[in-house]
């Protein structure tokens, strides 16, 4: 690309291409699968509706949103990813536009391999995910690496540095322009912006994302042969010599049978002389080994102690570093299948069974005997053989259907070389039931303590007791001859000895020390007045803990009846379920439910007790509803909330 041209011109021609993509992510971690929103851009780059973005914005999406420069916001679906070059491709449902048959703007690719440093390029996308924008710069280089220490974090397993070489450019780019195209003068995509670091930002090449994301269309993902060999640049004693050095050898792979050893130089993979005398050769090199074709027998040649040796490998396919993980409520874990480079990472002498990736602590996994940790190989489970995540899935399917019933099963998990039997009990979580309480007595009043400023305030000074700051009307009950305002000084006849803000518990005890039925004589003054009343002791409300509750396990949201105080203070007068627990990252979390919030309709639904609200979200999760609607009250004021469930976690 050339640094002249029209800037507005090459604006132009990709800017109604930019696509703001929202998406909910599905993250694994502490034995469950959390749930958390992003956001990021991509760019159009064919009629059909095709979107280019970052593995690390929606590769691991379940739920995926595009907003269209002209507005328009429709769905998309994954059609495939790659974690190791940080590439997805997304598909916008045309059905959803407001004119289906209209063409899709696109944007077109450029030759990356003649971008140069110095070059002007154009960094588009939506930074914090408010609005498509553009912002100019040069690129200041055309091959970084990072450094082994200090760089990027793996995606999903993956090193994205081991096939990239970045293009570093200073075209501002904030959190959200992930997966924005990087643009030449003359309006053509020459990279994928993904990176910053120290002011500078840094785009995926475009070459490699159009070949991965044309590989992904095609396929729906990307095919790369593996050999087993990982490379690294010459030593200095070899600065004379040519090739890569073979920093290892994994065990057991194509290299190995080709008697390839670490050490050796490689300085011919097929048609292909391999040369890496500084680190920045490294990631071409080794795109080239990933690149022959499946199944391929290739002639390679190696330098070892000074002679050449010649040898025949056979590549086979390279699989993903870590599988799609799998939630298993009823044990509180999140595993998957063993993956090639899983088992080399952990020197597992095969690929069967069910791989832990991580336990919810005081799950039943986390409580088996002996616990299961994260790293353990489930291969039985009473009896039945474990080869695959999907067995473990089949194998516990019938626990769903105990409903509160929890089952004690017997695992055959391996762990370190050593096989162990590990007795689980699994199911749903395990409530403690409220204390029992005495029946003690209950004035329906709400207090204050009369405190030495209070007391001067009001003209007691040097008095103490309580102030009365509400009167509860309770259900069959005549309300007590109090009023707001009125300060308790003494209950049948002995003073209220609460002068302190620590001293909340004082007037309670002292009722709670008579019987329910008692007539009981208070002095208090009211208007600066003294006077004597008598009230009547009744039975105490039932409070939150002996409210009907109930929990919905795959939208993470725990209810309970409102309290008779609830429902009078909430002004709730025809019900509700009050909510109580909404964990972080669970669907509930995500459609923005909070603790505290009062559920009045479900899907149009009223909801009068938690009882309902068990039968309609019961019935949301049946259906596998993608919407369910909850119209709340929270604080003064209602709204409507959308929960949106994707339903592929078994």
């Amino acid at each position: 690309a050339g640094a002249g041209g029209a800037p507005q011109a090459a604006i132009e021609m990709v800017y109604p291409a930019l696509v703001r993509i929202y998406v909910v992510m599905e993250r694994p971690g502490e034995g469950r699968m959390s749930r958390v929103r992003g956001a990021g851009s991509g760019v159009i780059i064919s009629r059909d509706g095709y979107v280019v973005t970052n593995h690390h914005v929606a590769g691991n999406a379940s739920n995926i949103v595009c907003n269209l420069a002209d507005q328009q916001e429709v769905e998309a679906i994954l059609v495939g990813t790659d974690p190791l070059a940080d590439i997805a491709v997304l598909k916008i449902d045309r059905q959803q536009l407001r004119d289906p048959a209209a063409p899709l703007p696109t944007a077109t690719w450029g030759n990356s391999s003649g971008v140069r440093v110095g070059d002007t390029v154009f960094a588009m996308g939506s930074p914090a995910a408010i609005s498509q924008s553009v912002t100019r710069g040069i690129i200041a280089n055309t091959r970084m690496i990072m450094p082994e220490r200090g760089g990027m974090e793996k995606l999903d397993g993956e090193d994205v540095g081991t096939i990239v070489r970045w293009f570093v450019h200073d075209a501002t780019i904030f959190g959200g322009n992930s997966g924005g195209p990087l643009v030449n003068d003359r309006g053509e995509i020459i990279g994928i912006n993904e990176i910053g670091f120290a002011g500078l930002s840094g785009a995926i090449p475009g070459d490699l994302a159009r070949r991965v994301a044309n590989e992904i269309i095609e396929y729906g993902e990307v095919r790369r042969s593996w050999t087993g060999m990982t490379l690294q640049p010459r030593r200095d004693a070899q600065a004379e010599k040519s090739g890569a050095l073979v920093a290892s050898v994994a065990a057991g792979s194509p290299a190995a049978e080709a008697g390839i050893r670490a050490g050796d130089l490689l300085q011919q993979y097929g048609d292909h002389r391999i040369d890496c005398a500084i680190a920045e050769d490294v990631p071409p090199a080794q795109e080239c080994l990933m690149d022959a074709t499946v199944g391929d027998t290739l002639d390679v040649r190696v330098e070892r102690d000074d002679r050449t040796v010649r040898a025949r490998l056979t590549t086979v396919r390279r699989e993903r570093a870590l599988p799609r993980a799998k939630e298993l409520r009823s044990w509180g874990i999140v595993f998957s299948d063993v993956s090639r480079s899983m088992q080399l990472r952990h020197e597992l002498e095969d690929r069967r069974g069910a791989f832990v990736r991580s336990i919810r602590p005081g799950g039943p996994a986390a409580d088996a005997q002996p616990p299961l940790e994260a790293g353990d190989v489930i291969r039985v489970v009473d009896g039945e053989p474990i080869r695959t995540a999907a067995d473990l899935v089949r194998v516990t399917s019938d626990e769903a259907a105990s409903g509160d019933e929890k089952r004690v099963l017997t695992a055959e998990v391996f762990r370190d070389d050593a096989s162990l039997i590990a007795v689980i009990e699994a199911g749903p979580e395990r409530r403690k039931r409220p204390a029992a309480r005495a029946r003690k007595p209950w004035l329906p009043i709400e207090t204050q303590v009369v405190t030495g400023e209070i007391a001067r305030a009001v003209g007691l000074a040097g008095k103490g007791g309580v102030r009365v700051t509400r009167v509860i009307e309770s259900a069959g009950q005549d309300a007590p001859p109090l009023r707001v305002g009125d300060i308790i000084t003494a209950v049948e006849g002995r003073a209220v000895k609460a002068r302190r803000s620590s001293d909340t518990r004082v007037f309670r005890n002292m009722i709670e020390r008579l019987n329910v039925g008692d007539e009981v004589r208070l002095d208090i003054t009211r208007d600066g007045t003294p006077e004597v009343v008598r009230v009547t002791l009744i039975e105490p409300q039932p409070g939150a803990d002996a409210m009907a509750r109930y929990e919905n396990e795959e939208l993470e949201i725990e209810s309970r009846d409102l309290t008779g105080v609830e429902r009078r203070r909430e002004r709730a007068a025809e019900g509700g379920a009050y909510v109580e627990k909404v964990p972080t990252g669970g669907w509930a979390s995500l459609g923005e439910v909070r603790r505290g919030d009062i559920i009045l309709a479900v899907n149009g639904q009223a909801i009068k007790s938690v009882e309902d609200l068990e039968t309609q979200l019961a019935a949301a999760v049946s259906e596998r509803a993608t919407q369910i609607v909850l119209f709340v009250l929270r604080g003064t004021e209602t709204r409507f909330l959308v929960i949106e469930p994707a339903w592929d976690t078994p």
